[in-house]
């Protein structure tokens, strides 16, 4: 990824990778990067050129949320709440898209991967499943260099057991399964 350098994550608060996904409301506008010594005062210098007014009472509201431990309590309760939504989505998928697709299971996160088990094209099934009412993507429309066997981004987090089961059907009808 980084052939002559080192990558530092940089991340909003909304979104963060901890480790289930995005855990608070995107309207929090709160930014981090994680950072070896030498680079913080540079990364200081650059943060005061970007924005000279900084959400200070919003990053107070989110110190002391953390620091009384509640982020970790909404972090453990989403986590149950995304195992038994991947659990529920890897089921429909299984009864009934199980001759076709190959369905991860994903150990944190929103979302995981579903291998086709052909050779047919991920950026065609998904752009159909797009045009079928599905918020779909292909694995391949996010690499450039290193080809991927076909497979599907299947989002989970944000849809009840019934969404889930109906998106299942969908991408069926999609495949033409019978």
């Amino acid at each position: 990824m980084a052939p002559r350098g080192t990558v530092y994550p940089i991340a909003a608060a909304a979104e963060t990778k901890v480790p289930m996904g995005v855990m608070l409301f995107n309207a929090l506008r709160i930014g981090f990067v994680v950072l070896p010594e030498p680079l913080v005062d540079a990364a200081i210098k650059m943060r005061s050129v970007m924005d000279r007014h900084p959400p200070t009472l919003d990053q107070a509201i989110l110190a002391e949320f953390m620091g009384e431990g509640h982020y970790g309590q909404h972090v453990r309760k989403m986590r149950g709440i995304y195992a038994e939504r991947l659990s529920i989505l890897r089921s429909a998928c299984k009864r009934q898209l199980g001759d076709v697709l190959d369905v991860e299971d994903a150990v944190a996160g929103m979302r995981t991967i579903g291998w086709l088990r052909n050779e047919a094209s991920d950026k065609d099934i998904a752009a159909r499943a797009r045009d079928a009412g599905l918020n779909m993507f292909s694995v391949s429309d996010f690499t450039i260099k290193y080809q991927q066997r076909p497979a599907l981004i299947l989002g989970f987090a944000g849809c009840d057991a019934k969404e889930l089961q109906r998106g299942v059907s969908v991408l069926a009808s999609v495949l033409e399964v019978r």
